[in-house]
């Protein structure tokens, strides 16, 4: 099922993940470094067994993209917990047991996990009574010689009691280093290799969702050449 586009508030608009994808391209031609964002949150408070599938990053081209019958390549990061424990805390509600790792695809069935999970990623729920939104950054450098770093800037421990607004949401995604309090840098991998001679240009952007008793919702997303 692909992502859906609903109205919400005065004639804002988000995508809707249930079981769903979504690509777009990013007209970006060259980059040092290039972020893929989005301001979103996660509705539902369960614990979710057999491993859940969550991640962003680059893709080439909007059709055969994760969780299509085929893919023709994907650089990013996607979760890797085979279950997310679901927690209630003093502030709210939050999935543990996430355990992001960069992953490439070179097609369909040539899938390649590199490095270490990174155990600290929290998805929240709840945040003192309301829905957590949150800001997940993903950067690609491109080192030079087919030699590519995947980062990640996302909710590490906690919350705080702000709730990014879009126009934050704007700001952080401009910024080399996002400043907003509860978000830490997390280096997930080095020295991945990428032929996009071979397997496709890394020409687009894509999210992705694997479950329906909990809906991914994406209030803004955005592709930003950062050098």
């Amino acid at each position: 099922m692909s992502s859906t586009i609903v109205s919400r508030g005065a004639g804002d608009l988000r995508a809707n993940l249930v079981v769903g994808n979504f690509a777009r391209l990013h007209g970006v031609s060259t980059w040092g470094t290039i972020r893929v964002g989005m301001r979103a949150v996660f509705r539902g408070g369960t614990s979710l067994a057999g491993t859940p599938l969550f991640g962003m990053g680059l893709c080439h081209n909007t059709s055969n993209i994760v969780m299509s019958p085929t893919c023709d390549h994907f650089l990013g990061w996607v979760t890797t917990g085979s279950s997310w424990t679901y927690n209630t805390y003093v502030n709210g509600g939050y999935w543990d047991n996430c355990n992001p790792k960069t992953m490439q695809m070179q097609n369909s069935a040539t899938q390649t996990l590199v490095g270490s999970a990174d155990t600290h990623f929290r998805n929240w729920a709840t945040n003192a009574g309301t829905d957590a939104t949150m800001l997940i950054f993903t950067d690609i450098v491109n080192g030079g010689g087919g030699s590519w770093t995947v980062k990640g800037y996302y909710s590490d421990n906690g919350l705080g009691a702000a709730t990014p607004s879009a126009s934050d949401f704007v700001t952080q995604m401009r910024l080399s280093t996002p400043t907003w309090s509860v978000n830490v840098q997390r280096t997930l991998s080095s020295a991945v290799t990428v032929d996009q001679a071979t397997y496709g240009t890394l020409n687009a952007a894509t999210v992705f969702w694997n479950r329906n008793s909990v809906t991914l919702d994406i209030l803004d997303f955005g592709v930003v050449r950062l050098s």
